[in-house]
């Protein structure tokens, strides 16, 4: 007996040492599994360091014109942003006059065009509407003036006789992930939507009611429609071609289908998919660039051969009607050539009015000490050590710590970048660093998360609820605005998908919001009537209840409400707004050598390019620490989720009153 229990102690022994070794071995393979996935990555990242190295880009080839460097489409987690939709767009509405095959395309901000087709006159002529909106010198930005995309749909409609419209369409959803899809409409009523992903991975676009009744206006007008057969539904049809097999290149795919379907491709036809499938984002991406660069460089657009280039894997080509060219540029659209000097000469020849000897002073010191002022080399060498820089703290799995938020690599690959978005930790982590160092005594710099609270609970919340709110937050903001000292206050906003910078100027009675983003622009001064009227009334809100709070009344009549500032800069592309933000509060914050009425003096595109490696060089500086366990420090790639997710922007943020 005892012999028995012997042995069966001995078995459940043996069992449990099996056990623990089969613990510890998944463990180790767990861990060999990470490690060679940590190494993958890091090689990846060498391998695209040696190859900025070799181009030795200069600053002079950052796309201005569109055409220099196309190598920033190489990186997998690009993604194509809304001006390169709008020159997709270009080239497809010039490759569809020349074949005839019937079709505008519009780019994504189509929206503002159909709220103004609701307002006029149908029967009025095209050319009439036109004429109106350029005799009216209060509308010089409006939707029907030269240069506006209306303008150049109705350029296009005199050499097409449209029978469908195609829309290239960046949603974007509740937490923020966006994604690229292309939409037709045609003169039958029917409303189709091409979705890069597989089947069952659309979901229904955010705002579906407005956005399909958005292409139905603006299809039936420009196809010469009658307003009232505009159609209320708001169905339309998917047709998932399952190309897309990462986060990010939806753009390109949308982008490709709609070159191909003005070519007489039908993208919808099985043989059609299973070619893009086999050419991949990438040899879709190398197809693209070629055609892009013909239409940039070509003598009068793009040329035939870089179509038919881009055609032979579909065995199709298209012969040009009289010369090599097959798409002619449209009169707004230069050579490549001349565009991309213009922003260059425009910064040289400011750089030498600066110089000059009888140049202002407060400009010229502005300026330098702003954006040249750092110390740091050339363009090419800044962006070489900012990613040896990034390479290492990813190497060593550390991160920066920072005031406002820890840092790690994939911030600062974003400064670095020049195509870069700016996120939320980035822009807090400047607002602190102006807060701490730079601004004068009586000007405060806040966080992001002062208008993230603000915004959000002065117009959610109702009734006694909202009274509590506003108690709370009034005794937060009296521990550091002291009234008659206090003069001004700079503050960060984020509103979908851009970064906006509001200004309250206590001694002048002054407050503006100054947006990069032209097109956002009011001319006439009337605030009621900005993109930004409800940001301005709840930060006249808060002003009046903060004066209240510390029994002092304030007249309006008194205050000038500004949502277009004099001389406001404008961004190039569609990724500078957060550069953009961080280097007005800058200007702002230093307010004794910064005249706000200067600042697109100071902020030109090739100063913001300057900027962002002022911002790199001043987060080195930070203290290193080692990357916890439950650090967010990526920002996810989720093939499911067509874009890069930053979590960070989705969490809520206390309140953030400077320290």
């Amino acid at each position: 007996m005892d012999e028995f229990k012997r042995a069966n102690s001995e078995r459940e022994r043996k069992k449990a040492e099996a056990e623990k070794a089969g613990s510890r071995r998944g463990k180790d393979d767990k861990r060999e599994r990470k490690r060679r996935e940590t190494e993958e990555v890091l090689e990846k990242r060498r391998q695209r360091l040696a190859e900025r190295e070799a181009q030795d880009q200069a600053e002079e080839l950052h796309f201005f014109g569109g055409v220099d460097d196309l190598t920033r489409w190489n990186d997998e987690l690009y993604e194509l942003r809304e001006d390169e939709a709008q020159g997709f767009a270009d080239i497809a509405m010039a490759l569809s006059a020349c074949l005839g095959s019937g079709t505008l395309v519009v780019p994504s901000y189509f929206s503002r065009m159909a709220d103004a087709l609701r307002t006029i006159d149908w029967n009025t002529p095209l050319t009439k509407i036109i004429e109106d909106a350029n005799a009216d010198k209060n509308n010089a930005n409006g939707p029907f003036v030269d240069g506006s995309l209306f303008q150049h749909l109705y350029y296009y409609t005199k050499l097409i006789d449209p029978t469908s419209v195609m829309f290239i369409h960046r949603d974007e959803d509740i937490n923020g992930r966006k994604h690229w899809l292309l939409f037709r409409t045609t003169d039958g009523d029917k409303l189709e939507c091409w979705e890069p992903l597989g089947a069952g991975a659309h979901q229904k676009i955010r705002h579906h009611k407005k956005f399909v009744h958005d292409m139905w206006t603006v299809s039936h007008y420009l196809m010469g429609a009658e307003f009232s057969k505009i159609p209320q539904s708001s169905k339309y049809t998917v047709y998932p071609f399952g190309v897309q097999v990462d986060g990010t290149s939806c753009g390109f795919w949308a982008s490709a289908a709609c070159l191909l379907d003005i070519s007489g491709v039908h993208v919808s036809d099985d043989k059609v998919v299973d070619t893009l499938k086999k050419l991949t984002a990438s040899g879709v991406k190398n197809s693209l660039k070629e055609v892009w660069t013909s239409w940039r460089i070509g003598e009068e657009g793009l040329e035939e051969d870089a179509l038919n280039r881009f055609l032979k894997p579909f065995k199709t080509q298209r012969e040009a009607i009289m010369n090599s060219c097959i798409a002619s540029r449209p009169p707004w659209i230069s050579r490549a050539e001349e565009v991309v000097q213009k922003p260059l000469a425009k910064s040289e020849a400011l750089r030498a009015k600066q110089n000059a000897p009888d140049a202002p002073a407060e400009d010229s010191d502005t300026y330098v000490d702003l954006a040249e002022s750092t110390g740091l080399p050339q363009m090419a060498e800044m962006k070489t050590m900012a990613d040896n820089f990034c390479l290492q703290l990813g190497e060593n799995r550390q991160k920066l710590a920072g005031l406002a938020a820890p840092l790690f690599a994939e911030h600062l690959n974003r400064i670095s970048n020049l195509n870069g978005w700016f996120n939320v930790d980035i822009v807090s982590e400047w607002a602190t660093h102006l807060n701490n160092n730079i601004t004068q005594s009586d000007t405060v710099v806040l966080q992001v998360g002062f208008w993230n609270q603000l915004g959000t609970n002065s117009r959610r919340k109702k009734g006694k609820a909202l009274i509590r709110w506003w108690d709370r937050w009034l005794a937060g903001t009296r521990k550091w605005f002291k009234l008659g000292h206090t003069s001004a206050i700079v503050l960060p906003i984020h509103v979908p998908s851009h970064w906006i910078c509001g200004f309250i100027d206590f001694d002048y009675k002054y407050l503006a919001i100054f947006d990069s983003w032209k097109r956002s622009a009011v001319p006439d001064g009337d605030w009621r009537q900005s993109y930004h009227a409800d940001i301005f009334r709840v930060l006249m809100e808060f002003i009046q209840r903060l004066f209240l709070s510390l029994e002092n009344a304030i007249d309006w009549e008194e205050w000038s409400i500004d949502p277009c500032p004099e001389n406001q800069p404008y961004q190039v592309n569609s990724v500078d707004c957060g550069p953009h933000t961080c280097f007005t509060m800058s200007c702002l914050a230093a307010r004794q050598t910064t005249d706000r009425r200067n600042l697109n003096q100071i902020i030109t595109p090739a100063a913001v390019q300057s900027f962002r490696y002022v911002v790199f060089s001043t987060f080195m500086k930070l203290p290193k620490a080692p990357i916890d366990a439950g650090d967010n420090e990526e920002v996810v790639n989720d093939s499911d989720r067509p874009i890069l997710v930053d979590t960070s922007e989705e969490s809520e943020v206390e309140a953030s009153f400077p320290t």
